[in-house]
């Protein structure tokens, strides 16, 4: 008996010890992280980081923290940013973000309220700490300008992971009860499910060098449901060195009726236009109940069909 006492006193001796070891390391490593990043140009300051929870976590966090590019001009801030991690698992993390927090734009400071708003990462066991798996989620939320209305969702839901070709990740989003502002009908769902290219990995190194950039994208499946109506989207597009895209999405919206009727009630088509708007839609259909168009981009400009839409949007 006296021996398993001395045994079970050695072990919660030994574990203690590496449960501080351990915590140090994660702090200094986290400490490390940001003055990587700091060292990188971006702009870094909190007023603590401290790491608790023995015996089982490691749990982090930094209060009033505030990120920013002075190159770009994007950046971020908050009152707190919290990583959690299982003792015996470091390489899988939980963040969780504050209910409140401020996106750093070009154009503006944009306010995120987000209702239990946080990820679940998990990077490789390797030197370079590969990214095996990203999942983001949130109840119900809203973006906007500080000073002006913005949008809302209910659900968010993120994941991206590493596929076997080098640089290449899946990615997926979908949003529920998306309102825009002017809007009358929410966006019931918008679900996209893709492949992206990078032109680097994401892995430990994303602090130095070169940003990481899109170099294609390939769009397995896109699903909008609004007013009544589907758009569905498929295809790929490249980026060129301007950072534009090029190549085509195939649309096609089932319900159009529907939603054109949506739209009259935004505001956004005339009551006595829509008749004419309802007449193309069935030149356009072929007399079948779909209408199906390409989404097309090519040297900085997009089309829907014939019809030019403008200046595509610059991905780099």
């Amino acid at each position: 008996m006296r021996r398993l006492t001395y045994g079970i006193a050695l072990l919660a001796t030994v574990y203690g010890g590496y449960w501080v070891v351990g915590s140090r390391a994660v702090e200094n490593g986290a400490v490390a992280a940001l003055d990587q990043i700091r060292a990188g140009g971006v702009d870094i300051t909190y007023d603590s980081l401290e790491t608790i929870g023995f015996p089982s976590r490691f749990d982090t966090t930094l209060t009033k923290g505030q990120f920013r590019d002075p190159a770009t001009g994007w950046g971020w801030a908050g009152d707190f940013l919290q990583v959690f991690a299982l003792s015996y698992q470091p390489n899988k993390v939980i963040v969780v973000a504050p209910p409140e927090q401020v996106i750093i734009t070009p154009q503006g400071d944009v306010v995120l309220k987000a209702d239990g708003l946080r990820a679940s990462l998990s990077v490789g066991v390797a030197t370079d700490a590969p990214l095996s798996g990203l999942i983001v989620e949130s109840g119900a939320g809203s973006l906007a300008p500080s000073d002006a209305p913005g949008l809302t969702f209910a659900k968010l839901l993120g994941a991206l992971r590493p596929t076997e070709t080098p640089n290449d990740y899946a990615a997926f989003v979908e949003v529920t009860a998306l309102a825009l502002p002017g809007v009358i009908a929410p966006v019931d769902l918008a679900r996209f499910d893709t492949v992206l290219t990078l032109t680097r990995p994401l892995d430990r190194h994303l602090g130095t060098g070169a940003p990481v950039g899109i170099a294609a994208i390939a769009l397995t499946e896109g699903r909008v449901v609004w007013g009544g109506g589907v758009v569905t989207a498929q295809g790929a597009v490249t980026v060129d060195a301007a950072g534009y895209p090029v190549g085509e999405i195939a649309l096609t919206a089932t319900g159009w009726e529907r939603m054109i009727e949506a739209a009259v009630a935004a505001g956004w088509v005339a009551s006595d236009i829509a008749p004419r708007w309802i007449s193309m839609g069935s030149l356009l259909a072929k007399g079948g109940a779909d209408i199906s168009m390409p989404l097309i981009f090519a040297e900085g400009q997009m089309a829907l069909g014939p019809f030019p839409l403008g200046p595509a949007p610059r991905l780099k």
